[in-house]
């Protein structure tokens, strides 16, 4: 019986080894079998790199990104499961097919082909675009074209590399219109908002630049002690805010401000961490301008004092007539 082609796979000193064998028998003038001819061949190298290549095969068949090789023509060559499944495709039905089949003429023109024409140029061409799959609908995906080389190390078509994000793509829409929606209040608020990063001003609402009559590039950069009328109240003021920060996330402290034009303002200012673990992510602050508030309450001080120590009866009603206050006076 002739034998051709057994691999087995031995032991050595230096390792395990493989040989392709081939027995054929060696036979007399009479056709008698007098004994076998034996060939054999190493073939560890090829067994070793059709390891590696299986596994490589396993590790692209399994991946979820979406994988393919085509030529210059945009012909489909290789493709794994992912980009199979993309398009309710089994890998036969992709072969040998073309992107303009598959995506469509006006998409291959418009999205791909200028893209793919730069990596056969020898660049590596990353991008993002919506992609309509059959299987998945609309998907944001992102994507890479690497240079195919032959052996000669000139360009025979391009690798695809694609990766589904979705998802990414849409938690960053949300992130920007939240943005855009704070920025929007922080604009127009009608309270002085900023941030603060070491007690150093690293952002101010127009509010702010009312309140204190700088402008946005005279605060930005500025140590917030430039607002403050004594180094004693700038420290004060830290002191006691990072202390109720400490116990309750957030401080409050009533204080002065001293404008660019010399007048001090009253302030109620409130302070909390943007991360609450890292207080060097900087701190946001708001400022209410209280000084109209702080001399109406002295001057109702002061009338309460006058009315109460007035010589005269003083006597105060409602709309009804009915009364509701007398001074000492009367009583």
């Amino acid at each position: 019986m002739v034998k051709i082609g057994i691999e087995e796979q031995y032991e050595s000193s230096a390792g395990a080894r493989w040989s392709r064998t081939s027995k054929v028998p060696m036979r007399d003038t009479n056709g008698k079998i007098i004994g076998i001819v034996g060939f054999a061949e190493d073939i560890t190298e090829r067994k070793q790199a059709e390891n590696v290549l299986h596994q490589y095969k396993h590790i692209v068949s399994s991946s979820t990104d979406m994988l393919a090789l085509l030529d210059k023509q945009y012909t489909y060559l290789a493709a794994n499961k992912a980009y199979c499944d993309a398009f309710n495709l089994i890998s036969e039905e992709l072969i040998g097919n073309t992107v303009t089949n598959v995506f469509g003429e006006e998409f291959f023109n418009t999205v791909i082909k200028p893209n793919a024409n730069r990596c056969m140029r020898g660049e590596e061409v990353n991008y993002r675009n919506w992609f309509d799959f059959p299987a998945y609908k609309r998907r944001y995906m992102d994507i890479t074209y690497y240079p195919y080389y032959n052996e000669d190390y000139k360009i025979m078509g391009f690798v695809v590399n694609g990766r589904n994000i979705t998802v990414r793509r849409q938690a960053e829409e949300a992130l920007l219109k939240s943005e855009e929606k704070m920025s929007s209040i922080f604009r127009v608020a009608p309270t002085g908002i900023g941030v603060v990063k070491d007690r150093v001003i690293i952002e101010v609402n127009p509010r702010i630049c009312e309140i204190t009559g700088y402008s946005k590039n005279e605060l930005l950069g500025k140590n917030a002690r430039v607002l403050y009328p004594t180094k004693e109240e700038y420290e004060n003021v830290g002191t006691e805010i990072y202390r109720q920060i400490a116990e309750s996330g957030t401080g409050t402290v009533e204080t002065r401000w001293l404008k660019k034009n010399g007048s001090i303002l009253n302030i109620l200012l409130s302070s909390t961490p943007i991360n609450i673990d890292n207080y060097s992510t900087g701190i946001t602050f708001t400022a209410l301008d209280i000084t109209e508030r702080k001399q109406a309450k002295k001057e109702l001080t002061k009338l309460s004092t006058a009315v109460k120590q007035s010589p005269s009866v003083i006597l105060i009603t409602n709309t009804k007539g009915d009364l509701e206050y007398v001074n000492p006076k009367l009583q």
